[in-house]
């Protein structure tokens, strides 16, 4: 099962994609403190979930993660 977030902002530029799964990591307009997608990331990762990040200028960015037909029963 996929399960995505996704926005119609102005996107990100690729070189940058996986800088935003970096600790303290913002851009110049965020207000964050730069850890909500390392947490999310540390947990997808100690249930061995796929994750990812796709954008496209002006159109918009997706968060997703796969969740495997055999873990299904977590939810």
């Amino acid at each position: 099962m996929k399960v995505a977030i996704r926005d119609f902002g102005i996107g990100i530029e690729e070189y940058l994609l996986e800088d935003v799964w970096n600790k303290y990591y913002k851009n110049s307009q965020s207000g964050g403190m730069g850890l909500g997608l390392p947490i999310c990331r540390e947990i997808l990762n100690m249930h061995g979930f796929h994750y990812g990040v796709t954008s496209s200028k002006d159109e918009g960015t997706e968060f997703y993660f796969i969740i495997p037909k055999d873990n299904t029963d977590i939810l």
